[in-house]
């Protein structure tokens, strides 16, 4: 039905990023669905950080770091093993804005996904504020 490299490029992938990014508030997964993020800036209260994956196996380990621009680590969530397969996954880690008000540059999302020990994926995301 197709080529060799149509079909090597439909394989079957074992987890992957649907959406990543930075909010000012928590998000939901309706909100995430629906594109109704509120996006942050200088004056947000809050920077949350946050991604959507899928295709997640039991046993693989979500990590997601929050980082300022001088590279100090904000906020850092790692999650116990998956007890079980998800269709879906919603995490997020944020802060609250310093007494000083946030540092301007580029804030860094990192994202790790951990499968028997090793690193299986990892995705980057940047908001500058």
């Amino acid at each position: 039905l197709w080529d060799a490299s149509t079909a090597k490029a439909m394989t079957y992938k074992r987890g992957a990023v649907l959406n990543m990014g930075f909010a000012a508030a928590p998000v939901s997964p309706d909100a995430v669905e629906e594109g109704r993020i509120a996006r942050p800036d200088a004056k947000s209260r809050s920077l949350i950080a946050y991604v959507r994956t899928i295709g997640l196996e039991p046993g693989d380990e979500i990590e997601l770091t929050l980082k300022a621009p001088n590279g100090s680590v904000l906020a850092t969530h790692r999650l116990a093993p998956l007890e079980r397969a998800k269709a879906q996954h919603l995490m997020y880690v944020g802060k609250q804005r310093p007494a000083a008000g946030w540092a301007r540059g580029d804030y860094l999302c990192d994202l790790r996904v951990y499968r028997a020990g090793k690193v299986v994926m990892t995705r980057r995301a940047i908001q500058r504020l």
